[in-house]
């Protein structure tokens, strides 16, 4: 993760026409889903599935957020709206637990004078 953004500083990608119609085509095609999402009942194509595309970071973590996604899909189909609304509570958790976590060991490491390194792949 490190180099890849070493290497985003050290060559920054310019914007030229290539991009520019890219995000036009990118823009049209959210505007399509959109439209199809709000106009046509049942609609099984969720608009956020092009936003989050596959750049670096999301190439890591996909399966996270198709895991997530089941969840809530079991949640709601078996459980509903308030099965749903009191899970958050509990996922919500587990999110801050994370970052708690994270943030207790790296005062670990600022107090043992230690270097805490990983690598995303």
């Amino acid at each position: 993760m490190a180099s890849y953004i070493i290497n985003i500083i050290k060559e920054p990608i310019t914007f030229g026409k290539k991009q520019f119609l890219f995000s036009v085509i990118g823009a049209f095609l959210m505007f399509l889903l959109l439209l199809a999402r709000s106009r046509i009942p049942g609609w099984p194509l969720s608009p956020i599935g092009l936003a989050i595309g596959i750049p670096h970071p999301v190439f890591h973590t996909w399966f996270s957020v198709f895991i997530a996604w089941v969840i809530k899909t079991v949640i709601l189909k078996y459980g509903g709206n308030k099965v749903y609304s009191e899970s958050k509570i509990f996922f919500l958790g587990m999110i801050c637990g994370i970052f708690v976590t994270a943030g207790l060991w790296i005062f670990v490491s600022w107090v043992t004078k230690t270097s805490i390194a990983f690598t995303l792949g």
